[in-house]
């Protein structure tokens, strides 16, 4: 059994390192990570306390920024880190349904011992993990899923504890849709942020003081039924948190909703106008993005060129942003991406209108050309080809002789031809530099 754990946990974190969208990353197929030291000493720990025989489902939550059955962090107000694992017993009674928490710290001797057990019933999966940070101590948060017999959606158990002097202790459970930790009305502290649906949506916002957890925000409003969420947050400017909610419907269509805090409350794009969010309308799969990287999202939109061989992994795509003083969303680029091969290319403005694609599946790459509006199938006057490389088994350059390599993520490589056609849309290597990204 103790093999089978092992080969749990390494599948488990060569597998999480991912890219913007699901089955993008190409690297994670080629070669799995090891156990690192520290790690195999927590694992041997752990099975020491749990017993080799027993029969142990390791889990990791599925979305926030911890994702590893073994979350490795200082979770008290001691010097030092502390492990936590997550994982389901199988031989306990119910524990299909019970989720445990296994607290390991080092000892007098430096080495790592289980110190804490804690249980919760009744729950599927975990779906976050979080360290919230207060002015004087820490709290773990974990979010549960559990099932709405009412819905499809899952409700969350959102347990909020306090480890101290070797003891971990459950002070809060709450129940939510959604929820997220994150610094809300920027003022240094850590906010809990929890959303429920049910005739009406509400947005509750807490702080942890004086020992006790606060509500310090509340906003209710109309929705539209929706079947699942994807969270991300970050900024609306420089200096204005943001959370970006990506409301998936039951027909696939998507929408992104933008909470932040306005003049002592939450605000939404719901709220300051339906018609607002309803410009965010776009199909499956597409999902807000920070594309340079400033942490500032951008919404993606589908655009429809002439001539491209459209497909739900590779399109056009015009990138917007919302602009909280105007209250308008503003355009901020227009991008071809290919999803499957991990790469953004931003599209020159000069071409927009007049330059489509096509796109060649078995060689991986896509040629760009002036669209012959009398003839939709002439692709004559190319403009530009961009490859996508996969090394074969001796890491050779084989077939990139004719390429110019623009960028690597240590397997896949891309390269690029440029052509002449004496017109404006005729490109020079230093925008190749500029307009091509790894997502």
């Amino acid at each position: 059994m103790k093999y089978k754990l092992i080969m749990c946990i390494t599948f488990i974190m060569f597998t999480l390192s991912s890219c913007m969208f699901p089955d993008t990353s190409v690297d994670n197929l080629i070669e799995p990570q090891k156990l690192e030291k520290e790690q195999q000493e927590i694992y041997d720990a752990f099975i020491n306390d749990v017993g080799e025989n027993s029969k142990i489902d390791l889990l990791y939550p599925n979305n926030g920024k911890y994702l590893s059955s073994f979350v490795v962090e200082n979770i008290d107000d001691t010097k030092g880190n502390e492990a936590i694992v997550f994982y389901k017993n199988n031989n306990a009674i119910n524990g299909k349904d019970t989720i445990s928490v296994n607290i390991l710290d080092k000892n007098e001797n430096d080495e790592w011992h289980s110190v804490w057990i804690t249980h919760e019933t009744e729950v599927v999966d975990i779906d976050k993990f979080f360290i919230l940070d207060t002015n004087n101590e820490k709290l773990i948060v974990v979010g549960y899923d559990t099932f709405d017999n009412n819905k499809e959606r899952k409700l969350k158990r959102i347990s909020v504890m306090k480890y101290k002097d070797n003891t971990l202790q459950k002070i809060y459970s709450l129940e939510g849709n959604e929820f997220e930790v994150f610094d809300i009305n920027n003022n240094g502290l850590d906010d809990l942020i929890i959303i429920s649906d049910n005739e009406t949506r509400e947005i509750n916002v807490y702080e942890y003081n004086n020992n006790s957890l606060e509500k310090i925000l509340n906003k209710k409003e109309n929705y539209d039924e929706y079947k699942k969420m994807n969270i991300k947050t970050g900024l609306i400017s420089e200096e204005t948190p943001a959370i970006y909610i990506d409301e998936t419907m039951s027909n696939g269509d998507i929408f992104t909703d933008i909470l932040y805090y306005e003049n002592g409350n939450i605000q939404t794009l719901n709220n300051i106008s339906p018609q607002l969010k309803e410009s965010t309308k776009k199909s499956d799969s597409l999902y807000t993005y920070d594309i340079d990287k400033d942490n500032i999202y951008e919404i993606p939109l589908e655009l429809d060129l002439m001539g491209g061989n459209y497909n739900e992994n590779r399109r056009f795509i015009k990138w917007i942003n919302y602009d909280y003083i105007s209250r308008e969303m503003t355009e901020k680029s227009i991008s071809y991406i290919d999803m499957k091969l991990g790469y953004r290319f931003d599209i020159p403005d000069e071409w927009i209108g007049d330059i489509t694609y096509k796109k060649d599946d078995l060689n991986n790459e896509v040629t760009f050309y002036i669209y012959n509006y009398s003839d939709k199938n002439d692709d004559s006057q190319k403009l530009l080809k961009i490859k996508t490389f996969v090394p074969d088994i001796n890491n050779t350059d084989v077939g990139t002789e004719n390429y110019t390599i623009i960028d690597t993520d240590g397997h896949l490589k891309y390269g690029y031809i440029l052509y002449n056609t004496n017109t404006k849309y005729d490109l020079k290597k230093k925008d190749i530099d500029n307009l091509f990204n790894k997502l």
